[in-house]
């Protein structure tokens, strides 16, 4: 069959989400002498450990994300011996966020990239294992509100990548078989395992020059640029 939809993970995938920590860590290490003594890639590691165990929480609905940021500083803090009150963490969450929304922005290629594929009227789907609100707004700040079709959330289905139900309840709500999609993500476990237990063929999108554990499962790619490289991907 044609191909009639591309999917796409949202974070690291269309926007720029390390990049965006990135920044936030920097202006943080800046400020705070405790995560300015390890290296930065081990502060990085840390806060992604944390970033992980607090954004699980919020998908289960047991705390906001305003107190998951908050707690996920006051664990860091913590972690490199250096504990600090909530209202402490607040400040340093609130530091942090300022930088992260300051820097974000869709990874280069990716506006082109969508405009291409709508103007071809291929229809755009994004899973995320985040929140509606999240999301939306993340879509709007990076300018790429208008060139989504469907966003489906683990917030709403209750469900998670890799989980295939979660890919299986996307094509059911666009109308689309498997073999009318195919899925653009950047983790191997969520993105191209979920979409290979869900029999969705996979783009991986490999920024960062990780070893592929499986190229039967997914082609790779390492950038949206040139456009007519990508695209001669999926076509």
């Amino acid at each position: 069959m044609l191909l009639q939809a591309v999917l796409f993970d949202l974070d690291d995938t269309l926007t720029d989400h390390q990049y965006s920590v990135r920044v936030g860590l920097t202006a943080l290490a800046h400020q705070y002498a405790c995560l300015d003594e390890p290296s930065f890639e081990d502060l990085h590691e840390t806060h992604a450990h944390y970033l992980e165990t607090f954004h699980d929480r919020v998908i289960r609905g047991e705390v906001s994300w305003d107190e998951a940021r908050i707690q996920r500083f006051q664990a860091i803090f913590g972690h490199y011996g250096q504990p600090i009150s909530l209202e402490e963490a607040a400040q340093v969450a609130g530091l942090f966020r300022h930088a992260y929304l300051e820097s974000e922005r869709a990874i280069p290629g990716v506006i082109p990239f969508l405009q291409h594929l709508r103007a071809h009227s291929l229809k755009i789907g994004i899973i995320t294992n985040s929140t509606i609100g999240e999301q939306t707004a993340k879509l709007r700040r990076c300018g790429l509100d208008s060139l989504i079709d469907l966003m489906v959330t683990a917030e709403e289905t209750r469900i998670s990548k890799p989980d295939p139900v979660i890919f299986h309840h996307t094509l059911q709500r666009m109308g689309y078989t498997q073999s009318e999609v195919i899925m653009v993500g950047d983790n191997w476990w969520t993105d191209i395992i979920g979409a290979s237990q869900a029999g969705i063929p996979a783009l991986w999108l490999n920024r960062y020059g990780h070893h592929c554990p499986d190229t039967s499962l997914a082609t790779e790619f390492t950038t949206y640029e040139p456009l007519e490289e990508v695209l001669s991907l999926i076509v």
